[in-house]
């Protein structure tokens, strides 16, 4: 036997794989599959509910009605690499929405009711005398964005959660364009987003507000619970206070006495 023939023997060095057959997919699988329609990035919504810290319940329709360009919101898994023999492996430890970075485009009105309705948020964000920032609830809300059929139906559809502005562009003003429009680009961020609608997923169990109202419920509902028990009062009382950052609905939530 040759040489050759007992190296490739032992190490299967030159051994070659066989073809696994004809294509899965045929040219005409896909001709029916897109001939029922592709989605497309013209059609969408957004939805913007108003922060408390805005006073016009109007302004948000108009808001939202003027969105010219948005975008749904990423998803990154955190990995961690473990090595332990042969090629690395990843795990994932976390999850990234992408909430530091969301830029959306809006048409502005004549009467400028768009410029005022994020100058108005971020006045309600900073207070422009000394500087220090409001609570939370005062400038965070959730915005919804929405995919859309040539029929106008919902087709997917995302809520972000705690979204504020934080960069609001200028708007350039120039006597040579006559023919132009003011566009103004904000960039929002946000704490993360799930999807509702089509297949109606809901937020994640722990969200503050189920947590809260668990403490709530407890004992099958019966809310007399705390009333009876001062110790279970004071100590649900101090978990609602860890769950809520200082200012974060501090004037939302409350346990009964």
């Amino acid at each position: 036997m040759a040489l050759m023939d007992i190296i490739n023997a032992v190490s299967g060095f030159g051994n070659v794989q066989q073809a696994p057959g004809n294509a899965q997919f045929k040219l005409n699988d896909f001709i029916s599959q897109v001939k029922s329609g592709v989605a497309k990035p013209c059609r969408f919504e957004v939805s913007i509910s108003n922060p408390r810290c805005i006073n016009n319940p109007a302004w948000g329709k108009t808001v939202s009605l003027m969105c010219d360009q948005a975008m749904l919101p990423m998803t990154r898994l955190i990995t961690s690499r473990q090595q332990i023999f042969g090629p690395p492996s990843f795990h994932p430890v976390g999850v990234d929405y992408g909430g530091d970075n969301l830029g959306m485009q809006f048409l502005v009105d004549r009467e400028m009711n768009v410029k005022n309705y994020f100058d108005s948020w971020v006045d309600g964000i900073v207070n422009h005398t000394n500087y220090t920032t409001a609570y939370q609830a005062r400038y965070l809300t959730s915005m919804e964005i929405r995919q859309l059929d040539e029929a106008d139906n919902v087709v997917y559809a995302v809520k972000l959660e705690d979204i504020f502005p934080v960069v609001v562009n200028p708007l350039q003003l120039d006597s040579g364009l006559a023919n132009s429009v003011h566009k103004l680009n904000v960039t929002f961020n946000y704490r993360r987003w799930y999807r509702i609608g089509i297949g109606q997923q809901t937020a994640p169990a722990n969200t503050k507000n189920n947590i809260l109202g668990g403490l709530l419920n407890i004992q099958n509902g019966n809310i007399n619970y705390f009333n009876n028990n001062p110790t279970a009062q004071q100590s649900a009382q101090q978990q609602a206070q860890n769950l809520l950052q200082p200012g974060y609905g501090a004037d939302s939530y409350f346990l009964v006495k």
